[in-house]
């Protein structure tokens, strides 16, 4: 193998952007002393300072310590394990809207528009629903298909407070 030498040689500094500028013609004493600086270079600086202590500039002192770092991580795992709970609460939620959706699929559609006209009626009627119920079930209108309809309303509404409730819960703490 052959080695080759690469010699180093220092090249004189190049010339001045703007050797005419004022700047560079005002002598030193005349520059005002604020400009001046009495502190060490910025290099110097750096070099002095440990490489621990080195980093990136305008974060918090607490980037830099270990246990603030593990709170962190796991503030983080406990949000992530939040969000997983929802989502899996939410998918339960639909699956079991979509088993009530999926009772009634069995039954004719001219029926089911019938029972769910004629319950949709028993709801409007508010404070008479019970005599509206006897009136459909002595004109024999109270099938089991009708019967079937109420009970999935009654169902679904039934979610609704309980999903309503949970949610507002929070709401309440928080304003309180």
């Amino acid at each position: 193998m052959e080695a080759k030498l690469l010699l180093l040689t220092f090249a004189p500094p190049p010339p001045s952007i703007t050797p005419t500028s004022t700047l560079a013609r005002t002598p030193i004493s005349k520059i005002p002393a604020i400009f001046k600086t009495k502190s060490p270079s910025s290099a110097v600086l750096r070099k002095s300072m440990n490489k621990e202590e080195q980093g990136l500039d305008g974060l918090p002192k607490e980037y830099y310590d270990d246990e603030w770092q593990a709170q962190q991580r796991e503030k983080t795992k406990e949000l992530h394990r939040k969000r997983q709970e929802e989502e899996e609460e939410e998918e339960r939620k639909v699956e079991e809207y979509r088993q009530i959706g999926t009772r009634l699929m069995g039954y004719p559609e001219e029926d089911l528009k019938k029972a769910r006209r004629l319950v949709s009626s028993f709801i409007r009627s508010a404070e008479e629903v019970e005599e509206k119920i006897e009136e459909a079930a002595e004109k024999g209108e109270l099938t089991e298909l009708v019967l079937f309809v109420i009970w999935n309303r009654l169902d679904l509404a039934r979610r609704d407070t309980e999903i309503l409730k949970r949610e507002a819960t929070p709401c309440y703490e928080i304003a309180q």
